[in-house]
């Protein structure tokens, strides 16, 4: 079954970018959700909840994956005033802030 009829059959689909120098050698994780919007059929907005919270909840990882009370502070900010163009753009590094656990580990430089 492809990613798009998964989705459709109520499956919960994860994205990720598998890091490694043999067959997936990135960490874009913008180009991973870019590519399941071009490749297997989702919407932005479906590819983006495949790369967090559904991510998240395949990990069992259940402090983290969205912004709600109780939940890890990990976020990205992003350039774009418009989620979709995350899906849209292929390549760079949209990213302007990145928080994990509540603290800025990149961006926010000189503030």
């Amino acid at each position: 079954m492809d990613a798009r009829g998964f989705v459709d059959a109520g499956g919960a689909l994860a994205v990720a970018t598998n890091c490694n120098p043999g067959s997936a050698p990135t960490h874009s994780m913008p180009m991973a959700i870019a590519l399941a919007v071009r490749n297997c059929g989702l919407s932005p907005a479906e590819a983006i909840a495949a790369a967090t919270v559904n991510g998240a909840a395949l990990l069992r990882l259940e402090d983290r994956g969205m912004l709600a009370a109780q939940k890890r502070a990990d976020l990205i900010m992003l350039r774009h005033r418009d989620e979709r163009l995350l899906a849209y753009e292929f390549g760079g590094d949209p990213v302007d802030l990145v928080v994990c656990t509540g603290k800025v580990v990149k961006g926010d430089e000189g503030k």
